[in-house]
């Protein structure tokens, strides 16, 4: 073999090892506001009794996002920027990738796939949480304040909510379980949502939707109404709102004691 092909097969080594890591910590009032613009990777939250927002991030390339070397896939995770403001009684995280596109484009003449990026995060539990996500998984326990969450391709998790939903998702796979009822807003364009509502049912359901369907489980539905497939109930004195709309997927309700 000649050193000219070698050089070639070492150029070619996949990037497993690119990775760069970060920690944050914040100190913070009662109410305090959380939001997160997300692209790829893994979300996980949980949620504390403490003052404090504390993130912990990683920013990495998989083997199979590259055939480029190691040193230069590393230029390019180094080079994705993640941006933390702290104002006031708000908190955001957003990543800025122009870096890492430029950078790359700089190095190759051509664009890739750009860095994954997980977070781990502890929220207080007075805190509301607003993520805007793109392709991204979840695990998400939420605090007890409005949870305000939209997802391109997003899959995964949410547990403990407890106040006022909202979510929007474009081709996703959600669960979502909610401890006690409030005022929910969904709304999927072919994905599919599966929410799991525990007891104290006080509320007026509309749904809309487009070549879509809904599924309530757990209720009598005797009183339900349907045109087409859109649908209405009440239950109780329908104090709490839920609206729902739907494109081509499908969301179930299901109601537990």
């Amino acid at each position: 073999m000649t050193i000219r092909n070698l050089f070639f097969l070492a150029f070619l080594v996949p990037c497993f090892a690119a990775e760069r890591f970060e920690e944050k910590t914040f100190d913070v009032e009662p109410g305090v506001r959380f939001s997160l613009d997300h692209y790829k990777g893994h979300i996980r939250v949980r949620t504390d009794d403490r003052s404090q927002i504390q993130i912990k991030t990683k920013v990495y390339l998989t083997p199979e996002q590259s055939d480029y070397s190691e040193k230069e896939c590393q230029k390019v995770v180094d080079a994705m920027e993640v941006l933390y403001s702290h104002r006031g009684n708000k908190v955001s995280v957003d990543l800025d990738q122009s870096s890492s596109q430029g950078l790359f484009s700089s190095l190759f003449g051509k664009s890739m796939t750009q860095p994954y990026v997980d977070f781990e995060i502890i929220l207080p539990d007075s805190a509301s949480l607003k993520i805007d996500s793109y392709k991204g998984s979840f695990d998400i326990h939420c605090p007890s304040e409005l949870i305000d969450f939209e997802t391109y391709k997003g899959t995964g998790h949410l547990s403990g909510v407890r106040s006022d939903f909202k979510l929007e998702t474009y081709k996703g796979e959600l669960e979502i379980d909610i401890e006690a009822m409030k005022d929910i807003e969904a709304e999927t364009y072919k994905g599919d949502i599966l929410m799991n509502i525990q007891g104290g049912f006080d509320f007026t359901l509309i749904g809309e939707t487009y070549k879509g369907d809904f599924k309530v489980l757990g209720l009598d539905t005797a009183a339900m109404s349907k045109d087409g497939g859109d649908l209405y109930l009440k239950e109780g004195k329908g104090t709490y709102r839920v609206d729902l709309e739907t494109y081509k997927g499908v969301i179930t309700l299901k109601f537990q004691d």
